[in-house]
């Protein structure tokens, strides 16, 4: 696959921060219509439900295979709604890069109060209210940090950043890669990712459905300034990736992170501080923005900003739910950072 080639297999997954509360340096911060887009048919499997307030307890067995849904279809989109506060979680402090299971109905995320650690949070259904989050067993260390959470299309791997030192440890952050052999079971203790980590920082990765292509952002070496968004693919599942390149047509010289992309490949969200010249570096606030292709064999066109979920304080972290009509995100507007979503209407089944 060439660097244009840049899809999905079928999942629109994607997720930290850095200016505002910054992901090199997690310190909270003071208080400071995407084209239409086609959303092929992706099926997905149902997740257990953590039950709200069981602190620590894994979720329920896995559904029998009967019980397998297909998100709904939806040829077009209209524009996204006015942004809303995501409500129910329970917690205060930072609140950071969220991420859908495969069904929506569970939430990870980054929360950061005297370090930053890793929750979860249910519904009974998309597009419902969130229940009481609760702390992923298993992953935290005292005196590191742990952020940034992307849950495999199986919800059997977890891939995250951490600063905590081990085999295959770079420095700063890290990803690493947590298992469990059942959705019934929680994650075994977690080790470095090989291959795609450097002296350099690394967080927020997103994978394609068969785990075979990953994103990320890095702050190493590359004809842009700032942090980046780089790829990397690997032959199987099992096997190290390959050397990471960057994603074509997105970069510039500001700061570029935080990205969803569509399950044909054609449109990413992300965050960036950009300014009209993106060869120009920017101390701006971080906002949302959507860049759009004809092709998966093309790089993608100039971005344009998401003007109407944009504030005066810092949007990042873009995360579209897996039928394509919620778009999470993490926003300052309200003083610190905490979860908005904007929802949209399918106008063409």
């Amino acid at each position: 696959m060439g660097e244009a080639d840049l899809v999905f297999d079928d999942v629109d997954r994607p997720a930290d921060v850095e200016g505002g509360t910054n992901r090199e340096n997690p310190t909270p911060a003071a208080p400071a219509q995407p084209p239409v887009v086609a959303a092929p048919v992706v099926p997905v499997p149902v997740t257990p439900v953590v039950p709200p307030g069981a602190a620590g307890s894994p979720p329920p067995a896995v559904v029998p295979e009967e019980d397998v849904r297909e998100a709904p279809a939806c040829a077009a989109f209209g524009p996204f709604g006015p942004a809303e506060a995501v409500g129910g979680l329970g917690l205060t402090g930072d609140l950071l890069g969220p991420v859908f299971s495969a069904d929506a109905r569970t939430l990870y995320f980054s929360h950061l109060g005297s370090d930053e650690n890793i929750f979860r949070a249910t519904r009974q259904a998309p597009g419902a209210e969130f229940g009481q989050a609760q702390q992923v067993p298993n992953l935290d260390v005292d005196g590191s940090e742990e952020g940034t959470p992307f849950l495999s299309f199986d919800g059997l791997s977890l891939y995250f950043f951490s600063t905590r030192p081990g085999p295959g440890a770079q420095g700063d952050r890290d990803i690493w890669l947590a298992q469990r052999p059942s959705l019934d079971a929680e994650f075994a203790d977690p080790e470095v990712l090989p291959a795609v980590n450097g002296p350099e920082l690394e967080h927020l990765p997103r994978l394609g459905r068969d785990e075979r292509t990953i994103l990320f952002v890095s702050s190493r070496t590359s004809p842009n300034a700032a942090t980046n968004l780089w790829i990397a693919e690997r032959a199987t599942r099992s096997d190290e990736f390959a050397a990471a390149v960057e994603v074509p047509g997105i970069n510039s010289a500001a700061r570029d992170e935080g990205f969803s992309l569509t399950p044909d490949g054609l449109t990413l969200f992300f965050a960036s501080n950009r300014g009209p010249d993106p060869s120009i570096e920017s101390e701006l606030d971080m906002d949302l923005w959507v860049a759009t292709r004809a092709s998966t064999a093309a790089d993608f066109g100039a971005a344009e900003s998401l003007a109407a979920l944009n504030s005066s304080g810092e949007e990042l972290d873009p995360q579209l739910s897996p039928d394509g009509s919620e778009l999470f995100f993490t926003s300052s507007r309200a003083g610190n950072f905490q979860l908005f979503r904007a929802v949209r209407d399918c106008i063409s089944p």
